[in-house]
């Protein structure tokens, strides 16, 4: 970068005073002081270009920026041009239900424990559904994991659910109801559940399977208070479960599940619209139905539709 046109006429000055006292015997006082203002001037220079250098760093790196920003503009304008809206919020409530109803038949002595806990028993289908609005976006073309988004506008609230899924883990997020909700799901081999958590506004649960499959033992954890168990494996085992793990679900405060209950009807409708109906063949041993059923009694909203 070129000096400034005040340097210019600086340094023609300062040469010129120069020339003029080699010819006239200027006194050393002033040659002196003449040699320190071009040396001064140069330094000025030297700097300008420096700060030039910088600033053409900065241009570049903030151009940089830009065109990156502008690409996630577009890959949004692109996702936005594929969101669904309008979809029925009935057909989603159904979904849910079906996946909910699919993993109960596999859930031994189901009467035992609608009848210990009856917020496992699903609800009725709320009034406004027709005046609710859907739309939803799958956000990831990757074939091992799926992010998807689903925007529930009902005539009380919205709500924003997001499900993120990779090998080994599904998460779900849902921002917009009277609490923010979280649960994570961890899975091993061929789909057995190890782990779930949970997250309800400051409340905090934990479900744990400890040990090898058909002897596992049952860790919970409802705001830093536990339980375990032995997690039942043979037939007429399950009843007593059920009994003790609901009776410390009311013991802890965690009865009804941590969903409120105005949240509950907009998340089970996000996630039939972004989960679907169960899939074909779709079988599970008591346990995993069981662990299923844990969740359910912890988060008061049906795993089935997640998983």
């Amino acid at each position: 970068m070129r000096p400034s046109r005040c340097g210019v006429l600086l340094l023609l000055s300062v040469v010129a005073l120069l020339s003029a006292g080699c010819s006239t015997g200027v006194p050393a006082a002033d040659y002196d002081a003449a040699v320190a203002a071009l040396d001064i001037a140069e330094e000025r220079a030297d700097a300008a270009e420096a700060g030039a250098d910088e600033l053409q760093t900065r241009i570049d790196a903030l151009t940089d920026e830009r065109d990156a920003a502008l690409g996630e503009v577009g890959a949004l304008e692109k996702q936005l041009t594929e969101m669904s809206c309008g979809e029925s919020a009935q057909d989603a409530w159904d979904a849910t239900w079906a996946r909910h109803e699919r993993v109960r038949l596999d859930v031994p002595e189901r009467g035992a424990l609608l009848e210990l806990a009856p917020w496992m028993i699903f609800p009725e289908a709320p009034t406004w559904l027709a005046d609710t609005t859907l739309c939803s976006v799958h956000l990831s073309e990757d074939p091992d994991g799926q992010d998807s988004v689903c925007i529930v506008e009902s005539p009380g609230d919205d709500m924003v659910i997001t499900v993120q899924e990779s090998e080994g883990l599904i998460a779900m997020d849902c921002r917009g109801g009277s609490l923010d909700y979280a649960m994570t799901v961890t899975t091993g081999k061929n789909g057995r559940i190890i782990q779930q958590m949970f997250t309800a506004g400051e409340d905090y649960a934990q479900l744990e399977w400890v040990g090898p499959e058909g002897m596992e033992r049952f860790v919970a954890i409802y705001n830093g208070i536990e339980y375990t168990s032995y997690w039942p494996a043979n037939e007429g085992e399950h009843e007593p479960v059920y009994k003790s793990f609901v009776d410390w679900l009311y013991e802890v405060g965690a009865d009804g599940g941590l969903i409120r209950s105005e949240d509950r009807p907009m998340m089970m409708i996000g996630l039939g619209e972004l989960r679907g109906l169960p899939y074909a063949g779709l079988t599970l041993s008591d346990a995993e139905a069981l662990k299923r059923v844990a969740a359910d009694l912890v988060f008061g909203v049906p795993q089935g539709s997640l998983l």
